[in-house]
């Protein structure tokens, strides 16, 4: 291992939380750790993008799982060790999720307990415009949350079978666009980010890996990859655990947007010795999401919105109420607008509009360095909620309120460009400006108000000033998994037990008296 792999390995392990630290052994080359711990490691490398295809930078071969053997579960080599290869985790076609391997002496399934993950301590960036009340803040200290499952071999017949280099991996992978700017041709485009050292798109190389290595006796952690030590397995079936410890400040949200996606793989390997010193490799990957949500620390700070403030010096005042700054997907939500004119004549308000607006920012770079720029690049989508055009000019105040305003969870289906998500923000692995990381890709959304007015001109009637007064709200869209950990069950009392026979209730006591003791004396302090 280089020093500068080493350097950024144990980087990595620093930033991680003391309790998330469960390593209790480091073997240089690899990471190893002791019966029932997790070894945990970053693909880092020098430079910008940070991540590199091997440690001296080389390129390592693209594979498509789909090409392998046995219905795309088995890699030949000559060699004892698995091989090293990287594939393009969001091309599902060339490489689709296989969990079991069949042969006629063998079974192996790899089983999830569940296809999704929950980790507690969604925060708020510190970019976020909710940041003006918030102060940026999320759970404190987030909690430990586990991606669990197992690894189950079954030995067919009557002989026992040799296995060597039998692990799991939970393997994070992230694909980022940047928005490429060339000022002095005054160019610019979005396109996938790549890695410096071998200009292969970043997306080939895990952001986070985490490993668990099994031994003969079916617990984690005590084989290592040098020791190759083989396992003879009698004919039956064997379970093997696996639990990948981590939290929300570790490990980015899945997402899948055109702007960018982040996904996980788990990855169970497995060698079987063959004649002639040939090697067989099954290979088994299974998707798994992992899902941020709020905690109860944080709910309060998205309490309900009252805003007032007056434009051109009072000719018109607004007041803003809204019910709650979080916004649920399907969820009504209430919310006011009053406007009140300072006179009749000379205003007039022409219609209201109300929309739901996404914000999706990627980083920018400089085209002919790649170095990260300050700015992000930003695209909108608009999804209309309501127009209010009946608004008699004759009214010095109209008060608008709605107790049924919806953000469909139809907008999460419509077209690519088009498709509403939740509140996502992760920082980049890759890139970093004035040594705080960029953005890989934050989705934020507001409520936004268009009011339509009208001025009159009176030196020409027929000339009057139209303008469009643009008010925004800042809301954080949320669906159901992100607040299912914000309620609690509902506090239900014990009743008391009656006694048999008779109208009264028994009174669970330690004592024998209904009266406190009398003290005759102040006890020492």
């Amino acid at each position: 291992m280089s020093r500068g792999d080493y350097q950024a390995r144990l980087g990595y392990l620093s930033a991680l939380s003391p309790s998330a630290m469960v390593l209790n052994k480091l073997s240089f080359g690899r990471f190893s750790c002791a019966p029932g711990a997790v070894a945990a490691k970053l693909q880092a490398g020098a430079g910008a993008y940070g991540a590199s295809a091997s440690a001296n930078g080389s390129k390592l071969p693209v594979w498509q799982l789909s090409g392998f053997k046995k219905g795309g579960t088995v890699i030949q080599h000559s060699t004892p060790h698995v091989p090293e290869f990287v594939y393009n985790v969001f091309d599902s076609t060339s490489n689709p999720c296989k969990t079991v391997f069949e042969s006629d002496q063998l079974r192996v399934s790899l089983e999830l307990d569940r296809p999704c993950f929950y980790f507690a301590g969604l925060h708020v960036d510190d970019e976020s415009p909710l940041d003006g009340e918030l102060g940026g803040r999320g759970s404190a200290a987030p909690a430990n949350s586990c991606v669990t499952g197992k690894l189950v071999v079954t030995v067919k017949g009557s002989a026992s079978v040799v296995l060597q280099n039998m692990q799991v991996r939970l393997s994070c992978y992230s694909s980022q666009f940047v928005y490429s700017i060339d000022a002095a041709a005054n160019v610019r485009v979005t396109k996938l980010l790549r890695s410096r050292d071998s200009n292969q798109f970043s997306y080939y190389t895990p952001v986070l890996q985490d490993v668990v290595y099994f031994n003969s006796n079916g617990h984690a952690g005590a084989a290592h990859p040098a020791d190759r030590r083989s396992t003879l397995l009698a004919p039956g079936t064997y379970h093997y655990p696996f639990t990948f410890v981590g939290d929300a400040a570790s490990f980015p949200s899945t997402v899948s947007t055109h702007c960018g996606s982040t996904a996980y793989r788990v990855e169970a390997f497995l060698t079987l010795p063959q004649p002639k010193h040939k090697f067989e490799t099954v290979v088994l990957t299974s998707r798994v999401d992992i899902k941020k949500t709020l905690t109860p620390d944080t709910a309060a700070h998205f309490d309900s919105v009252v805003s007032h403030n007056s434009w051109r010096d009072g000719l018109l005042d607004y007041d803003v109420f809204l019910s709650s700054r979080m916004v649920e997907f399907d969820h009504p939500f209430q919310f006011n607008l009053q406007l009140v004119k300072k006179r009749l004549q000379g205003l007039k308000i022409l219609f209201v509009t109300f929309s739901i607006v996404q914000k999706m920012a990627i980083p920018c770079v400089d085209a002919k360095t790649d170095e990260p720029l300050a700015g992000y690049y930003i695209q909108s989508t608009f999804a209309h909620l309501r127009t209010v055009t009946d608004l008699s000019a004759g009214d010095l105040a109209h008060n608008l309120s709605f107790d049924d305003f919806v953000v469909p969870s139809t907008l999460k289906r419509s077209a690519a460009n088009k498709c509403f998500h939740h509140y996502h923000c992760e920082n980049s692995s890759h890139l970093a400006y004035k040594s705080k990381p960029k953005h890989a890709l934050r989705i934020s959304h507001e409520l936004k108000i268009v009011v339509g007015i009208e001025l009159e001109n009176p030196a020409d009637p027929n000339n009057n000033e139209k303008v469009k007064l643009g008010l925004g709200v800042p809301v954080l869209l949320v669906d159901q998994d992100m607040v299912s950990t914000l309620y609690l069950p509902r506090y239900e009392p014990e009743s008391p037990k009656p006694i048999s026979n008779s109208s009264l209730y028994e009174c669970p006591s330690e004592g024998s008296t209904l009266f406190p003791p009398e003290y005759t004396e102040f006890p020492d302090a």
